[in-house]
């Protein structure tokens, strides 16, 4: 076999990738392509294995934004890294609305795991905001961290 991948070729290597971790349709043909398989070759073997349900968009958008939110992210940034990936649209905003977790309580334990410290100052409590912000939290998931934050203090043991 020469540069070029067969479809049976193909199929081995993307069921080795698999077997490691969860792979986007458009991840799979990166790599498929990056290993030398012709476009033509990576799609029918994608489409073969999405057949087979061994790739699901769907089931990758689900079990990436638990991680990613798990992780202290927002959905803000969660959506914009899906959708780099090559997830579409629709399965993000769906993945994101399955989520089982409270993006107000994330965005609280976020802020109080990096930031143990109540900001006394404006200065402070702007460099906690953009924290919050670049995690990917929604204005209103801010807000709440910072409300609710110095209520619940009190209560911590640090």
């Amino acid at each position: 076999m020469n540069n070029e991948m067969d479809i049976q070729a193909a199929k081995k290597y993307a069921l080795d990738l698999l077997s490691q971790r969860e792979y986007t349709q458009a991840g799979l043909k990166r790599k498929l392509e990056q290993k030398g398989a012709d476009p033509s070759v990576s799609e029918q073997c994608i489409a073969d294995l999405q057949a087979l349900g061994y790739v699901s968009d769907e089931r990758y958008a689900e079990l990436f934004v638990r991680q990613r939110a798990r992780n202290g992210y927002g959905p803000r940034r969660i959506q914009q890294e899906l959708q780099q990936k090559g997830v579409s649209s629709v399965l993000v905003k769906a993945a994101l609305e399955c989520f089982d977790g409270d993006w107000f309580e994330n965005a609280l334990s976020v802020r109080v795991k990096r930031f143990p410290k109540i900001a006394t100052d404006l200065k402070g409590s702007q460099k906690q905001k953009r924290f919050l912000q670049y995690r990917g939290f929604d204005f209103s998931h801010i807000d709440h961290a910072m409300t609710s934050y110095g209520a619940e203090s009190e209560d911590i043991d640090y």
